[in-house]
């Protein structure tokens, strides 16, 4: 009896009749135990043998008993820590041909799930990043997923060429969620170019106006997987270049501001500079440098 119970312990209080028959168990014994209440059959071949009722045993409950579930929507954006998603739904997803319950669990069906989708998580199968992004779309109105999405892409978790491969994958006509997606990745595409000019026009300006000693692309010392655009490292100071439309999504802005903060903190000075200031005003762009950095 302690296999079964640890295998339960494991797998969120449950256990499946296969593992059940496995570690010795017969079938009239595993009858006996539901007769005199001691299992309680969940899901089509799983027994509760006790209560583990937290999110997370209710998940890995979910994912031991049903076939072939995975992790997804809420429960996936959970782990993954996706912003403004509710943590308090448990939601797995099975194959589209089968058709499964499991109490206080979303149980949602799909046939395009695929293994490049998926990835693993404290030992539990779940649908990655951009899978998970693009299934959570279907639960979302459009500015609820554009400030999911301008997060994402924000703290560098995937990128739109990411999204935009999986979308394509698994796109179909009706299919719900689509819609949304395709406007908020098709509207950040047209961003990437205006910020990749921006910032090869303001490299420009430093270069032609003498500037040397900064770096491109500086690791920031307290957040080595986040980067400065420039940085002249011996005066601690940081530029960026923010393009106009990427900088009107409220969640970059408040991701940019606590990045100035924490900067601030340590001793650093972060300016940022628009389109219009590189490009239309560069003599007090080049003149605010100076005063600042001291050259």
């Amino acid at each position: 009896m302690s296999a079964i119970l640890e295998i339960a312990s494991q797998q969120g209080g449950v256990v499946r009749r296969d593992q059940a028959l496995k570690v010795g168990l017969t079938g009239n014994m595993i009858r006996h135990r539901i007769a005199v209440g001691e299992w309680k059959p969940v899901g089509a071949s799983g027994y509760r043998i006790f209560v583990m009722s937290d999110r997370l045993n209710l998940l890995r409950a979910a994912v031991a008993v049903l076939p072939d579930a995975v992790a997804s929507h809420y429960s996936a954006a959970a782990i993954h820590l996706m912003p403004l998603i509710p943590r308090d739904i448990v939601s797995v997803t099975v194959h589209a041909q089968t058709t499964h319950e499991f109490p206080g669990v979303r149980v949602f069906r799909s046939l395009d799930l695929t293994p490049d989708h998926l990835e693993e998580s404290n030992g539990l199968p779940v649908t990655n990043v951009t899978r998970t992004v693009l299934d959570i779309a279907a639960c979302l109105t459009l500015r609820h997923l554009e400030v999911v999405v301008d997060e994402l892409l924000a703290s560098n978790r995937c990128d739109v060429a990411d999204i935009r491969a999986t979308l394509d994958s698994v796109a179909r006509r009706g299919r719900k969620g689509v819609a949304n997606m395709r406007t908020v990745i098709d509207d950040r595409s047209e961003r990437l170019p205006d910020s990749t000019l921006l910032e090869q026009r303001g490299h420009d300006l430093l270069v032609n106006s003498g500037f040397s000693g900064f770096q491109v692309e500086y690791p920031i010392p307290w957040s080595a997987d986040r980067r400065f655009d420039i940085a002249f490292p011996r005066q601690s100071v940081a530029l960026e270049w923010d393009s106009r439309r990427w900088h009107t999504q409220k969640v970059a802005f408040q991701t940019d501001r606590e990045r100035d903060r924490d900067a601030h903190v340590h001793g650093w000075r972060v300016l940022r500079f628009t389109w219009d200031d590189v490009c239309t005003r560069p003599a007090d762009t080049i003149e605010t440098i100076r005063t600042v950095v001291g050259r």
